[in-house]
């Protein structure tokens, strides 16, 4: 619970609305989730990204960084919000990006 609270209070607005114990739980399911993405890169680390093996991985990392992408970027275009938000949306959509080249037009040969 110790890095949940931070990191919600880090990115509220009011830090006494991450206070609640709704809000902690949520975060440590986020936190849950993104370590169970972190993990299926892991034992996915030695095959191909976008081959036959890798796509499950592509697609699960796209959908991951492309809704985090749109969900932040509706928060920052609702409300004014702080610059780490803005890095945060920007990193995610570069990901997303990213993995969806690699989905569509992946896996591209090593260099020589």
């Amino acid at each position: 619970s110790f890095a949940s609270r931070h990191s919600l209070d880090l990115f509220a607005r009011c830090p006494s609305q991450c206070s609640h114990a709704l809000s902690r739980g949520l975060g440590q399911l986020l936190g849950a989730a993104w370590l169970g993405l972190a993990a299926l890169n892991w034992m996915q680390r030695f095959t191909v990204i976008g081959g036959i093996y890798g796509r499950p991985m592509a697609i699960a990392n796209f959908t991951t960084f492309l809704i985090s992408a749109l969900a932040l970027s509706r928060i920052l275009f609702a409300t004014g919000t702080r610059p780490e938000m803005w890095l945060l949306a920007g990193t995610a959509a570069t990901f997303a990006i990213l993995y969806g080249v690699l989905i569509f037009f992946g896996p591209f040969d090593a260099p020589n």
